[in-house]
């Protein structure tokens, strides 16, 4: 069973292409609108997802990405 935690637990994941250029996203919701920002949320911790499944989950969520592997 998982404990609850008093925080939150985010993951940020960078994605790079061959020219070393990164994909940034420009957040669309407060807190952070219009700020240019990696991929990245919170962990549901609740649910016991670990780091690198939210890193997964949220580059599908936000690119349509699908990743996986020893790069995450």
């Amino acid at each position: 069973m998982t404990a609850l935690l008093s925080h939150k637990i985010a993951v940020l994941v960078f994605l790079e292409n061959l020219s070393g250029e990164h994909l940034l996203l420009r957040r669309a919701k407060p807190p952070n609108q219009g700020i240019w920002s990696p991929i990245g949320g919170k962990r549901e911790t609740g649910r016991g997802e670990a780091s690198v499944e939210c890193a997964i989950r949220e580059t599908r969520e936000e690119t349509g990405f699908a990743g996986a592997g020893p790069d995450l």
